[in-house]
C-alpha cells in the first residue's frame, strides 16, 4: 500500500477497521477459492500467477455491481415487451379474437422481451455459472 492509503486507513475508527479487515479477509478467500478452481479446470499442478488473473477477472466479470448500461436498458425494455406481449395474448384468448398479424406480433413480442430479460440476467442463460465457493 502506498503512505497515503496507510494515512487514510489510520482515521478510520476501530469498528470500521474490523469491518474493512472482514470485507478484505472474504474477497481474499473468495480470490483463493477461484484461483483454486481456475488451476483445476486448466489441470495446473499448481496455482500459477496466471491462475491467479483470471480468478481475479472472472470475480469481477460477474459482479452485478458491474453490470452496464445496456443490460440495464436491456432488463427494462424486456420487462415491458414481455408484459405487452402476455397481455395481448391473454386479451385475444379471453375475447376469443384471433388475427394472425395479432397472434404472430404478440408471440414476437413475448419472444423478444424474454430475450431481452436474458441479457439483463448478471450470469446470462448461455454462460456456464461457475462459483468460486462451490467444492
Amino acid at each position: 500500500m502506498d503512505d497515503q492509503t496507510l494515512a487514510d486507513f489510520g482515521t478510520f475508527s476501530d469498528p470500521a477497521k474490523s469491518t474493512i479487515r472482514i470485507f478484505i479477509f472474504d474477497y481474499a478467500r473468495n480470490l483463493v477459492r477461484a484461483a483454486v478452481v481456475v488451476k483445476d479446470r486448466v489441470r495446473g499442478d499448481s496455482v500459477s500467477a496466471a491462475n491467479v488473473q483470471e480468478a481475479y477477472v472472472d470475480l469481477h466479470k460477474h459482479d452485478p455491481q458491474e453490470r452496464n448500461g445496456f443490460a440495464k436498458l436491456a432488463g427494462v425494455l424486456g420487462g415491458v415487451l414481455f408484459g405487452t406481449g402476455l397481455s395481448t395474448l391473454a386479451s385475444m384468448i379471453q375475447d376469443d379474437k384471433f388475427t394472425l398479424t395479432g397472434t404472430v406480433l404478440a408471440v414476437v413480442t413475448v419472444a423478444v422481451g424474454a430475450f431481452l430479460i436474458a441479457l439483463e440476467l448478471p450470469e446470462g442463460l448461455w454462460r456456464k455459472r461457475k462459483s468460486p465457493n462451490s467444492p
